[in-house]
């Protein structure tokens, strides 16, 4: 699956609006003329004022209101460097509103990348105003060596910047690390970072974050670096982070695209970790660090034109043939340049093992040439990573591997390790949404009907229930074709180990529409599948106690509160898109078969039978789709919210 880590917008942040209401009465109110000099500092400073090692001194401006005649002003000053020369003092002359105050510094007295903060002020009360800032705090940093590159080109498609020219400084005592000033100066003006620096790491050489050394030539590490932009719409500035400072997630994707003759880089690409914090507890993030094109930096006079060698494998779900074998699904996406794609499941979650198993041949893979579901025997139990190869033809005709992706995932238990509970009652909430009473186009309502219900053997809280959309079990008598596959075994298994944090992982419910798997899931189960490629056996243990996992089992009912419930598509699952089946009210899903009468049963039975006789169509599965794909932004799963001590887990 795609890392996306996700948000939650279906626990959608609470505001408080606090009205205050007095009885009050009316006054005439004249403020007073500011008198005297009226010396200010503007509100327009900048934060930061940055220094070169080859300069000995910079200018603060300082203003006033009258300038009738010449005036000292003292000048008060704070420096936490120690290091800078600041006057006590500075002189307007006759008729002149700005004066500079003039600090000097030593560059062989400061440490490069170092911020010293300074506070000047405005000695003698009787020259400010009320209506000007009477002191400046700013911070004071100086750059190391540099030589200027040029002006090169910074994309980001991730937020929409794009084609933003950028100067590219390379530092002198470092030739492999870079800076890109002001990247998102298009996006954020000034109140994003003054710049954003990267390395470009050789095998051998240390990863800064974890101290670990590189096996590859050619990966880039980047500082943590602000946008200056609320993305998420959380109140807070979002960041980008290189995928190493979380565990576990794959960095290979941040690297140079192209080298030139000079040995500079002419492309490199980031694949980052898109952050927020939140005031009070939480965060958010969004991951693209298994994504390719997300931030591109092109350097000047070089064009790259790549070819599309991208490749991408997302789990769906698992699923029980007929003939009782266990099948892994899969989505592979591939790049207009990619002939073929090699697709195996590995046991373990050892992401970078798995590709070696791959790579080396240990493990059977299928072959698949086209976009589309891929479907992988798999007799493994927890733990698996699904490894997609991508090859293409060379100049010489010989098929070459050039890209890869990896998704680790949890795999369903097999069929032998369950034992039949006998019958319960299941309730279909989605796929009643695609059909129709009558020509008016009144939607079904729910409906719930006598299924098999079976228990893990091993892990005691686990339900499946079998084929709930068969068209021989389904609740509803439906004419004409529902795109049904009836060629396997769709079985829904549905976690409830922990009866109040219960979901289920999306799995596809045996509809087809041109290829395009419909499934179910909960809030917490996609957040589960997004989440566990990072988080692994702690997944679960993150989310409940978050608040994301929200169903229960209670006297043998599992039900979901409003908006838990999920419908999606294969092509769009992995991007935590998925439309709320249960939007405004609570469901029961599942009665388990210790908790039906014999009374229940045969109601339900005698239910079922009349709704056969009834005459239901399709009302079109991508009716059901669009429902998904055009959810409004803050309905669709982009963005997962975490406990902000639960979140990172920094190495």
């Amino acid at each position: 699956m795609n890392k996306i880590l996700s948000y939650f917008t279906m626990l959608l942040l609470s505001v408080m609006t606090l009205t205050l209401g007095s009885c009050t009465e009316e006054y005439e109110y004249s403020a007073e003329a500011a008198k005297g000099q009226q010396v200010y500092f503007s509100n327009t400073l900048a934060s930061t004022v940055t220094i070169t090692n080859d300069g000995a001194h910079f200018l603060v401006p300082i203003s006033r209101v009258n300038t009738d005649e010449e005036l000292t002003v003292n000048i008060t000053a704070t420096d936490e460097s120690g290091q800078l020369t600041i006057p006590q003092s500075v002189t307007f002359e006759a008729g002149q509103s700005e004066a500079n105050i003039t600090i000097d510094y030593d560059p062989n007295q400061i440490t490069a990348d170092t911020y010293y903060d300074v506070t000047l002020s405005i000695a003698d009360a009787d020259y400010t105003t009320p209506y000007g800032e009477s002191s400046y705090s700013f911070s004071v940093v100086m750059w190391p060596p540099y030589t200027v590159i040029g002006t090169g080109t910074f994309t980001d498609a991730y937020i929409g910047v794009y084609n933003a020219p950028v100067e590219i400084r390379q530092i002198d005592s470092n030739p492999n690390q870079f800076r890109i000033l002001r990247p998102y100066e298009a996006l954020s003006g000034t109140d994003g970072a003054d710049f954003l620096q990267f390395t470009v790491l050789h095998a051998g050489d240390v990863l800064p974050s974890t101290g670990q050394p590189v096996e590859e030539d050619g990966l880039v590490y980047f500082d943590e670096t602000s946008l200056g932009y609320d993305i998420f719409g959380v109140g807070t500035p979002a960041e980008i982070w290189h995928p190493s400072l979380l565990q576990n997630m794959d960095i290979t994707h941040n690297r140079v695209l192209a080298f030139q003759d000079s040995g500079l880089p002419g492309a490199v690409q980031l694949a980052p970790y898109y952050f927020a914090y939140q005031s009070g507890s939480s965060v958010y993030g969004n991951s693209q660090a298994t994504n390719d094109g997300i931030i591109t930096i092109t350097f000047p006079d070089y064009t790259y034109d790549p070819k599309d060698y991208n490749v991408s494998v997302n789990y769906l779900g698992a699923f029980v043939s007929q003939d009782g074998n266990n099948y892994a699904m899969g989505n592979v996406t591939m790049g207009a340049d990619v002939n073929e794609v090699h697709v195996g499941i590995v046991e373990g979650s050892d992401v970078n093992e798995a590709l070696n198993q791959v790579l080396g041949g240990a493990v059977e893979t299928i072959t698949v040439t086209s976009n589309g579901e891929v479907r992988i025997p798999c007799s493994y139990n927890g733990d698996c990573v699904m490894v997609a190869v991508a090859y293409a033809y060379d100049e010489n005709g010989t098929l070459a591997m050039q890209n890869y992706a990896t998704t680790a995932f949890n795999f369903a238990i097999g069929p032998s390790q369950w034992t039949s509970l006998g019958t319960g009652l299941y309730t279909d909430h989605i796929f009643c949404l695609n059909l129709r009473v009558d020509e008016s186009g009144t939607t079904a309502p729910p409906v719930q009907y006598p299924v098999e219900v079976q228990e893990s053997t091993t892990t005691p809280g686990v339900y499946r229930v079998i084929n709930p959309y068969a068209p021989d079990i389904y609740g509803y008598k439906i004419q004409g074709e529902t795109g049904y596959d009836e060629s396997q075994n769709y079985n829904i298994t549905i976690n409830a180990h922990d009866p109040d944090a219960v979901y289920i992982q999306g799995q596809p419910m045996g509809f087809y529409d041109d290829g395009d798997a419909m499934l179910i899931a909960t809030v917490g189960g996609l957040n589960y599948d997004l989440m566990y490629p990072m988080y692994g056996d702690r997944t679960f243990d993150i989310l409940k106690q978050a608040g994301i996992i929200q169903g229960t089992l209670s006297n043998g009912v599992i039900t979901f509160p409003a908006g838990e419930l999920l419908f999606s598509f294969s092509n769009i699952y992995s991007q935590g898109m998925a439309g709320p089946a249960n939007e405004n009210e609570a469901t029961s899903v599942l009665v388990l078969p210790d908790a039906v009468s014999a009374q229940a049963k045969a109601k339900a039975m005698r239910n079922v039978e009349k709704l056969r006789q009834a005459k239901y169509s399709m009302r079109g599965m991508k009716t059901g789709k669009a429902n998904v794909m055009n959810l409004k932004k803050n309905k669709v799963l982009t963005v997962f919210q975490l406990n902000k001590n639960a979140k990172l887990n920094r190495k």
